[in-house]
């Protein structure tokens, strides 16, 4: 913290004269990485009533007064249900992989059980192409039988800046014995939203 603190700045939230939160920061580039954040005493109350979320306004909003052209809200799980996810998407986060970051998550399915499609069902995932690219993985029973109201509901959920396409997969193309997970049976296209990794807020 120490070392961050000498290059960059603290940015602290004021509630009634007295400071309720506050962020470590700092310039890299273009980019204003959002580095340690902290609440007073951790109030779950104060996170509640918007502690943490200003911080994040107030650190956009001050990054922008001095002309830099991102904020990287650091990483977060791939999970696309996943709360912190979910929140910086609402924030306009782009999905991207940090260049310095080389850990993965691997998935390998030995035997298709109730609980492994339960699982595979309830957590819909970005996954990486051979070309490096991101999409969301979608894995349901029957991929044919997606009504377009279930698809209208995914393209409002999980669409994202930085994913190309949600990939739809049947469960069954993860058994070992027979599956084949390489070949999505239905894609979802995402048009190009012109955005360029270092350009955007990302998580």
């Amino acid at each position: 913290a120490q070392q961050l603190f000498r290059h960059g700045c603290l940015l602290r939230v004021m509630r009634e004269g007295k400071w309720v939160s506050g962020v470590v920061c700092h310039p890299q580039g273009r980019m204003v990485m959002f580095d340690i954040v902290g609440v007073k005493d951790a109030d779950v109350q104060l996170m509640r009533q918007g502690a943490t979320s200003t911080l994040r306004y107030a650190t956009a909003h001050w990054a922008n007064q001095q002309g830099y052209e991102a904020v990287n809200f650091m990483g977060t799980w791939p999970w696309l249900e996943g709360g912190d996810f979910r929140h910086k998407r609402q924030w306009g986060g782009t999905v991207c992989v940090p260049r310095e970051l080389y850990r993965r998550i691997w998935i390998r399915v030995r035997r298709i059980t109730p609980a492994v499609s339960q699982f595979l069902k309830e957590n819909p995932v970005i996954v990486l192409d051979e070309q490096g690219g991101l999409h969301g993985l979608i894995v349901v029973d029957d991929p044919h039988a997606v009504s377009d109201e279930t698809r209208d509901k995914w393209k409002k959920r999980y669409i994202t800046p930085g994913l190309g396409s949600l990939l739809v997969r049947a469960v069954s193309s993860f058994a070992p014995e027979t599956g084949d997970a390489s070949v999505p049976n239905l894609v979802i296209p995402i048009p190009n939203q012109g955005l360029q990794t270092d350009d955007a807020i990302g998580p």
